[in-house]
């Protein structure tokens, strides 16, 4: 049996630079992108079982189980690759996102069927030379892939006008390469193209996925996002500035939040919703007189109470805001105590939203180590670092308290230390 090895290495080798490149430049998960990210990993997998399987089959040392367990290894990665293709067909021609994400996961589900059930059909294993596999398995294999194909070029054909131009291109070039793959193998045995022929549709995809216009509306996103936080950065520097002796205060706040959050191995879009929220954390200083704000003697009892009520201040200007999911519960639950003896609620424990106790520790963190009216000495880092220690569990979550220790310790808010001063 001859076998063409250098063929699959290459295509290999140039699967897992797309898939590679594709994962270290992606900047959010689309259902297109899902899509794309299926058919990637299992055309690397379908590959190597394609390299692998072959010399299984003519190494006589090998036992006859492991020969068998790559073939049906073999045909459950093929039938992936192939409901992969047909959701990329289906979902290139509908708009709707929601939609789109609905087929994807019963697509998903239906491959995962299909697999299965092929582990209950026969297959068979057959030495000597030509050594092969057969049986009923590899039959609906077969089958599976020529009404892929079929499915593929009649719904591309009834679609035209729905798909764009450049993502029809792979549907037809499948096809083609497909039918003509089928023909090159049945013709010269030993010759195995079809992942080489995924590999190919895979590039297609990819640059598909590149389309200057998507590349425009990121690019416009971006610059909204950019907007946006230009926005909450003037707006916290004006919150600040009622306040003559929290100079930047929301600023660093925001930062060391987005700090933890990284720690925490929170996702780049929940940390900046965790940031976003950190720059509005005090907005509702703005209803606070700047009379008791900047009181240079100790406050009243009636005082304190006002500030206090910067809390529920915050949360009813920043009600109903849904472009920052975050910023309400934060501004309004900030000041409250992991052993519930905070303000507003007396919230306990995680009945306070994480994004709060998150805050409340940046927050603390920032007052201890800044001049305030009310306190002349000022803590160094490791001494504010003692001080949330000694507090973890009454006054903060012992856990995110451990996460920000490690990183002031570790030097990572230096920077954000000097910023804004």
């Amino acid at each position: 049996m001859t076998y063409n090895i250098e063929f699959q290495i290459a295509a290999l080798a140039f699967a897992i630079l797309i898939t590679v490149h594709f994962f270290r430049n992606r900047r959010e998960w689309t259902t297109d992108s899902k899509i794309f990210a299926n058919l990637a990993i299992f055309t690397i997998f379908l590959t190597i079982d394609d390299i692998i399987c072959p010399i299984l089959l003519v190494t006589p040392e090998i036992d006859v189980g492991w020969k068998l367990f790559s073939g049906r290894l073999y045909l459950i990665l093929m039938i992936q690759c192939m409901t992969s293709l047909v959701q990329y067909t289906i979902c290139v021609s509908l708009n709707q996102e929601t939609i789109r994400e609905k087929l994807f996961i019963i697509i998903r589900i239906g491959a995962v069927v299909i697999a299965l059930f092929t582990l209950f059909l026969p297959l068979h294993y057959e030495g000597g030379e030509g050594a092969h596999i057969y049986g009923y398995a590899q039959d609906l294999l077969y089958i599976i892939g020529g009404l892929v194909v079929f499915f593929v070029l009649i719904f591309a054909i009834l679609n035209r006008k729905k798909i764009p131009k450049n993502k029809i291109m792979p549907l037809y070039a499948y096809v083609v390469i497909e039918g003509l793959t089928a023909l090159i193998e049945n013709q010269n045995k030993g010759i195995l193209l079809t992942s080489i022929s995924l590999v190919f549709v895979l590039f297609l995809i990819y640059f598909t996925l590149q389309d200057p216009k998507i590349k425009m509306i990121e690019d416009r996103d971006r610059k909204l996002m950019q907007t946006i936080n230009e926005m909450l950065f003037t707006l916290a520097r004006s919150v600040d500035a009622k306040d003559h002796y929290t100079a930047g205060h929301s600023l660093r706040v925001a930062e060391y939040a987005k700090l933890i959050a990284k720690k925490l191995s929170y996702s780049p879009e929940k940390q900046m919703m965790i940031y976003q929220a950190g720059l509005l954390h005090d907005v509702g200083k703005i209803g606070i007189p700047d009379a008791v704000l900047n009181k240079k003697d100790r406050l009243t009892y009636e005082e304190y109470l006002q500030i206090k009520n910067h809390t529920t201040i915050g949360a009813d200007i920043l009600k109903n805001t849904e472009s920052f999911p975050e910023a309400e519960n934060v501004a309004h639950y900030h000041h409250e105590r992991f052993d519930g003896n905070g303000y507003p609620e007396m919230l306990k424990g995680y009945e306070i939203p994480e994004s709060a106790r998150i805050t409340a520790i940046a927050d603390t963190f920032d007052a201890m180590t800044l001049k305030r009216v009310y306190r002349e000495n000022i803590y160094t880092k490791e001494e504010a670092a003692a001080e949330i220690k000694r507090c973890s569990g009454s006054q903060f979550d012992p856990q995110i308290a451990q996460v920000f220790i490690d990183a002031i310790l570790a030097g990572e808010v230096d920077e954000i230390m000097k910023k804004y001063v």
